[in-house]
């Protein structure tokens, strides 16, 4: 039987929903155009964070629509 690997947002470790948001950032990044309905995507994601130094740092990615580094996260 397969296991899903589904987390609420809500269960994750303040690294995991950063690491998270980032990842979302990135994807929605990576094609260099970005849509109104993605805008939104990237509000929420950046939601998710709640250390305001992070979200600033993500805001200035996504204004200047520069990809976030992303690294493994363990746990």
């Amino acid at each position: 039987m397969a296991q899903t690997l589904r987390t609420p947002v809500a269960k994750m470790s303040d690294q995991q929903r950063e690491w998270f948001a980032s990842a979302m950032i990135a994807m929605i990044l990576a094609d260099g155009s970005v849509s109104q309905g993605e805008v939104e995507s990237l509000m929420q994601a950046i939601s998710f964070v709640s250390n305001p130094q992070i979200v600033e740092r993500l805001k200035k990615i996504v204004h200047f629509q520069a990809a976030p580094t992303q690294t493994p996260i363990h746990g």
